[in-house]
């Protein structure tokens, strides 16, 4: 009876010892699937981050399409014409960049377009009748010349 209730608690503690095992490696796997988790969570907010700023220097940042330095990340992709440029022509367009530029004409007024036109000034008569306010009755006064 002894070896039987000993071999019992023995079989016992073996079953425990394989449910341990079976219950370290659903808890392992929890932790692995929370830290991948995190990884990928760390990288989305790195990447939103990166992409807000980014946002934020084209919008608040320089109008001019000229850069002072490549944004990282980007790739040159458009500057094989800068690499293959003639160093004279670039002087050139610098020495043209200093010469005044031309100034559009002031688009002329209405006075000066009609200068040379003939006026006829032609004043209305207004009959005695119209000559009082017809709510109160009071005479009438003229303002201004119409033509």
């Amino acid at each position: 009876m002894a070896d039987s209730s000993k071999d019992i608690q023995l079989r016992e503690l073996k079953d425990m010892i394989t449910e341990l095992k079976n219950l370290i490696k659903t808890l392992q796997a929890t932790v692995d699937a929370g830290n991948k988790r995190e990884e990928a969570l760390t990288q989305e907010r790195d990447n939103l981050k990166e992409e807000v700023e980014l946002l934020r220097k084209k919008l608040f940042g320089t109008s001019s399409e000229k850069r002072s330095a490549d944004l990282p990340g980007q790739l040159n992709l458009f500057n094989e014409a800068e690499m293959e440029q003639d160093p004279a022509a670039a002087e050139a367009e610098e020495m043209a960049a200093l010469l005044p530029e031309k100034k559009r004409k002031a688009r002329a007024t209405n006075a000066e377009r009609f200068k040379g036109l003939p006026v006829k000034k032609e004043y209305l008569d207004i009959p005695e009748k119209d000559r009082f306010c017809p709510a109160c009755n009071a005479p009438l006064k003229r303002i201004g010349e119409e033509f």
